[in-house]
């Protein structure tokens, strides 16, 4: 189930997750104890851009010039796991969901360097908009369950915000979700959402609240796209 065709689909027990409100963890790169801390594997910003340019020339990124639609996401899925397996993918994000836990300083440095090489994106708004989210607002049950395979690639996630008649005016949007005993049953259509047709999960908004219900009526649904495959 693409996101271009959700019109009238219906998401069943398992296929929708509503993020909960919780108190925020901190996701900075202080570390914790037990665990790695940057400047345990990173002496200096110059040690991590020598690590990346090292890590760049033993594992060349594969080409995307010329390549047909279906080969080019697999090269992205491909990188995307090289990235986590070798500790090189998320550079903000915390260790124990596969990042790198960087400082500011690094960051800069991580991608000043990887912007150096032809190296293929990472396929869907997983990591840049939906990880973040669930890192904020996710439960942990859910921060374990989506994040580590979001990164690396094992699952692509589409966004689902804008509609025919609600682009950039995200309040005004129609695509429906009630409640059907345990179940969210989701009405509607979404449009504009880059690799929907090859997507594991869509990040929603859906209108949970009445039609005049505005911005507070608004949910943020996670729906496997997989389920009537």
């Amino acid at each position: 189930m693409a996101e271009q065709d959700v019109a009238e689909e219906e998401a069943a027990a398992g296929d929708g997750d509503k993020l909960v409100g919780v108190e925020a963890q901190a996701c900075d790169a202080s570390g914790t104890p037990g665990k790695l801390t940057t400047t345990d594997r990173f002496a200096s910003p110059e040690e991590l851009r020598r690590q990346i340019r090292e890590f760049v020339s033993s594992h060349s990124p594969p080409t995307m010039r010329g390549l047909d639609y279906g080969t080019r996401i697999a090269h992205m899925r491909d990188w995307a796991a090289t990235l986590y397996d070798q500790g090189f993918a998320g550079p903000a994000w915390p260790y124990e969901y596969g990042g790198m836990q960087l400082t500011l300083v690094e960051q800069v440095v991580y991608h000043d360097e990887f912007a150096k090489h032809a190296i293929p994106s990472h396929p869907g708004n997983g990591p840049s908009i939906a990880g973040p989210t669930l890192l904020r607002f996710g439960t942990p049950e859910q921060r374990r369950r989506y994040l580590p395979p979001m990164l690396r690639g094992d699952e692509v996630w589409a966004q689902g915000f804008s509609e025919p008649s609600a682009g950039s005016d995200l309040q005004s949007l129609t695509t429906s979700a009630r409640l059907d005993g345990d179940d969210y049953v989701v009405r509607g259509s979404k449009l504009w959402s880059t690799y929907a047709d090859v997507a594991d999960f869509m990040f929603a908004l859906v209108r949970t609240g009445d039609r005049g219900s505005g911005a507070h009526g608004i949910s943020y649904l996670l729906i496997d796209l997989r389920r009537d495959a």
